[in-house]
């Protein structure tokens, strides 16, 4: 107990039955139970874990883990929702705890926040796909969603319409009115564009004053 006290990952254990035994004092911060109060309780009930992108409970590490007994690991997307309804994104594996023997004592938890760098990580997969100016998907993922639409349309079942948009006179505007009037009105084009196509289309700024339509089908 003493060494699960002093580690930075958050700990948990239960019995075999997914009672809950001891939560180290990371534990208590992130699932917001103190260790007098969870002692007793159903490990579900502290370890309140939902997937991130559908909202439905994720699956019991506990009975994964007595089932197989072996480690396994939390599914991707966990989410920790706290006692007070915070959320955490997390990692985490479950062992079993075997006694001398050979059986199995319990289970014991080992988990941590990852929320930064999950957070961190959707910031750069959004940067690597879109323009910084207009919000709209870029050059790099124009390229790879064209290489799929004429995989597709080799096939035979479709045909996608390709349109090439340059605004006229933009490099005056820059030149005599400056480029941060230049900026707002390529907001502005992009805007006025994404009003008049579907959602099934993809529109693109190639970069200066150039979109790209792909008309779906």
């Amino acid at each position: 107990t003493l060494t699960l006290s002093r580690i930075g990952d958050a700990v948990i254990t239960t019995d075999c039955d997914g009672v809950v035994e001891y939560l180290n004092p990371v534990a208590e911060t992130l699932t917001g139970w103190c260790n007098s109060e969870a002692a007793g309780q159903p490990l579900t009930r502290v370890f309140n874990v939902v997937d991130e992108l559908t909202r439905e409970p994720a699956a019991n590490p506990l009975e994964r883990c007595l089932a197989q007994q072996a480690i396994i690991a939390l599914t991707n997307h966990a989410t920790l929702v706290a006692k007070d309804g915070t959320e955490y994104v997390i990692e985490d594996s479950a062992a079993p705890i075997r006694a001398p023997h050979g059986g199995i004592l319990g289970v014991v938890l080992v988990f941590r926040d990852v929320t930064d760098q999950r957070l961190a990580s959707r910031q750069l997969e959004y940067l690597a796909q879109h323009d910084t100016l207009t919000g709209l998907k870029n050059r790099y993922f124009f390229e790879q969603e064209l290489s799929h639409a004429v995989q597709v349309a080799a096939r035979g079942r479709v045909q996608h319409a390709l349109l090439y948009i340059d605004m006229d006179k933009f490099k005056w505007i820059n030149d005599n009115l400056g480029h941060q009037v230049g900026d707002e009105v390529l907001k502005s084009v992009a805007e006025v564009l994404k009003t008049e196509v579907r959602t099934t289309d993809l529109l693109v700024r190639m970069g200066g004053d150039e979109f790209l339509l792909v008309l779906d089908n």
